[in-house]
């Protein structure tokens, strides 16, 4: 404040020593709002001439014993300060004394006297009753803790610091908390969880502790891992299968004797697309091929053609086989033995019904010789070699060749296949009963053996023992499996 005036007043003591200095002329005066001021008085100037105007004694303010009192007209400090009045009270750590309010302390001081200090407390004087002096030594003799440490303490709460020792305890636990060895106290946290423990369900896996409690990460999705049309995805993290299972993708082509379908690589079928085979024509040498799926598939078609007789089967015209029965006897040619008289068939089969006793009347024999044929063939007469894709029979070893397909005995066949497609054909005459048994076959598919008296109606391999009667004739075809020498042996067991 003091300095503000002191600039004030300086601004307009100039103004006015120029204004006095200027030349004096007539005019109207203006004056400053500002206060030009000394010690004593204020008063304002004209800002022309500098002449002055309502010069005045100071007046107003309060004085205190600091600051002198402030005009209240134009602010300018006056007069002296106030005498100090020493009405407060203070003190510090050895003394207390009387002072003013702005801190001027009367010249005497007195030391504090009299109270009584505890380990607490320091004593109260008895003159300002203000703390002085020192506090008592504690006694520690009283045992504490808390939840980490134990120590000594006074009765006033003071804690022995020499004696303040961490609790100890060489056990922990996630569900106790520890025991103080040396105070007894239960004291820290619970021991930490260790989640140690892996668990799973169908859709998540999460760690816990042997207590039950789970990691704060809580369940995590099954992660990694490839699911296929079989599997489930394992998971990379816990093992566990989850999701589902990929669908079929039916792209492999399956096939049986009956039908086809399209089938994943799993081996599931697709059941919308099974249907039976279709297309194709058979014949008594080879099944019909499916139009779509080019397996064979069926049965052999039935022998066609050719005429039987009553000595002879029917040979087919595809295969040049013999199939069928025999044809009925004809009995349309005369015969008779010089006592009776008949009809027989060309084989020499004889129509009892018509035999009648010749009555002799005389005269030479009548008869009309022996007209009887020569032996029959029960099985139908010899088989007839096909034409075309066939191989023939020949024997090495032991057994007989009647001719190139007539076989008897124990036989052992050595040929050799130019074609994949090449049935073998022969016929077998037994020398005794028993069965029929097919050994030590190399390169012939033994599931295509088919074995009959009129045609070739048993297959598989249940066809390599058959029961078979002696003396009678047993018509044989199989397929082979590869181009080339090929062996078999057969006999009677």
């Amino acid at each position: 404040m003091k300095k503000y005036w002191y600039i004030l007043m300086t601004s307009i003591a100039l103004s006015c020593l120029f204004i006095v200095g200027c030349d004096k002329v007539k005019h109207e005066h203006v004056y400053q709002d500002a206060w030009c001021t000394d010690e004593n008085s204020h008063w304002q100037v004209c800002t022309t001439c500098g002449e002055k105007q309502g010069i005045t004694l100071h007046n107003g303010g309060t004085a205190t014993c600091t600051e002198k009192a402030v005009c209240q007209t134009c602010g300018a400090a006056y007069g002296d300060v106030a005498a100090h009045t020493y009405d407060v009270e203070n003190y510090d750590e050895t003394y207390h004394w009387k002072e003013c309010s702005c801190g001027k302390i009367e010249e005497t001081k007195t030391a504090h006297t009299g109270g009584e200090a505890t380990c607490t407390e320091k004593a109260i004087c008895d003159g300002c009753g203000e703390a002085y002096g020192e506090t008592l030594a504690h006694e520690y003799t009283i045992d504490n803790y808390d939840e980490t440490y134990h120590w000594k303490e006074c009765v006033c709460g003071a804690v022995d610091e020499e004696t303040k020792a961490l609790h100890y305890d060489n056990d922990t636990s996630c569900q106790e908390q520890q025991t103080c060895e040396s105070c007894g106290v239960v004291f820290g946290d619970y021991g930490a969880h260790e989640y140690t423990v892996l668990n799973n369900n169908d859709t998540y896996h999460w760690y816990s502790c042997e207590c039950g409690e789970i990691s704060n990460d809580g369940n995590v999705l099954h992660c990694g891992g490839v699911a296929t049309c079989e599997e489930l995805a394992i998971c990379e993290v816990c093992e566990t299968p989850y999701g589902e299972k990929e669908d079929h993708v039916y792209t492999v082509d399956g096939k049986d004797d009956t039908t086809h379908w399209k089938e994943c690589a799993c081996g599931e079928v697709d059941q919308n697309s099974v249907s039976t085979h279709e297309g194709g024509e058979a014949t008594c040498l080879v099944k019909a091929v499916c139009d779509v799926c080019g397996v064979t598939y069926g049965e052999f078609g039935e022998h066609s053609g050719g005429v039987a007789t009553c000595e002879n089967q029917a040979v087919c015209d595809i295969c040049s086989l013999p199939y069928g029965a025999l044809g009925n006897h004809v009995y349309d040619v005369d015969g008779g033995d010089g006592e009776y008289t008949w009809k027989e068939c060309v084989c020499g089969e004889i129509d009892e019904s018509t035999k009648e006793e010749i009555v002799n009347t005389g005269g030479t024999d009548g008869g009309n010789g022996d007209n009887t044929g020569e032996g029959d063939n029960e099985d139908g007469g010899e088989v007839q070699p096909p034409e075309e894709e066939i191989e023939y029979a020949q024997l090495y070893g032991a057994g007989t060749v009647d001719d190139p397909y007539v076989l008897t005995g124990t036989c052992n066949v050595k040929l050799t296949a130019n074609s994949l497609d090449a049935y073998i054909y022969f016929a077998y005459e037994t020398q005794a009963d028993g069965v029929l048994a097919f050994t030590d076959t190399k390169n012939v598919d033994g599931n295509t053996f088919e074995i009959g008296t009129n045609k070739y109606v048993m297959e598989g391999i249940d066809a390599t023992h058959i029961e078979v009667e002696m003396w009678k004739t047993y018509y044989i075809r199989c397929k082979v499996n590869t181009v080339g020498e090929f062996t078999f042996a057969f006999v009677v067991e």
